[in-house]
């Protein structure tokens, strides 16, 4: 953890020098950010091209294991994955 409350967790690049999967990009996944964190985060990794308010099964979906970078925030426990799923790209 860092002075800003961040905590990287997983952070995995495809580096067998193979594209994969036409050269995908690496997509930045924040999950539990609120607030002040979330500007702080953004200053070391830049804006994520997913946000998840939780820590829950429905992120994975959206996660490729493989190339993206995962960050969590102080509202997710990176140990622990809620049985709920939230929707959160249903909310205005």
């Amino acid at each position: 953890m860092n002075d800003d409350g961040i905590v990287i967790v997983w952070y995995v690049l495809h580096l067998r020098g193979v594209p994969y999967r036409n050269q995908c990009r690496t997509m930045i996944h924040f999950i539990g950010f609120r607030g002040e964190e979330y500007h702080n985060a953004v200053k070391v990794f830049g804006v994520p091209d997913f946000f998840h308010l939780v820590h829950d099964h429905r992120a994975y979906g959206d996660i490729d294991k493989d190339n993206d970078v995962v960050v969590f925030g102080p509202k997710a426990d990176p140990e622990y994955i809620s049985p709920y799923s939230d929707q959160d790209h249903m909310r205005n």
